[in-house]
């Protein structure tokens, strides 16, 4: 993401230089972009993100979940997340095509 962020920024050729939260990106961008790209970082939040996976996952499975509807429920999930971003792009497309 930090380094889409930063491709926007140099392609955007300057017109937003006035802005201030234009130059305060520029400051904090250099900062920002090593440290998300760092390999202890990722691991501390990878390590961090699949401790509370399985911490959730074993208290559904001490309720009586099945492994099987364990994970049809996580693909409903993630279908209908990924639903809902794609809808959002689409009528974010449409709107900004209809002000033109």
């Amino acid at each position: 993401m930090s380094a889409l962020v930063a491709v926007i920024l140099y392609f955007s050729g300057g017109k937003n230089k006035g802005d201030e939260s234009y130059e305060l990106l520029r400051v904090i961008l250099p900062i920002y972009l090593p440290m998300s790209l760092s390999g202890f970082t990722r691991r501390l939040l990878i390590s961090f993100v699949a401790e509370k996976e399985e911490k959730k996952q074993e208290y559904l499975f001490t309720l009586g979940l099945t492994r099987g509807g364990y994970l049809a429920g996580w693909m409903a999930h993630q279908y209908l997340l990924g639903l809902l971003a794609s809808s959002l792009v689409i009528l974010g497309a449409v709107l900004g095509h209809s002000s033109d």
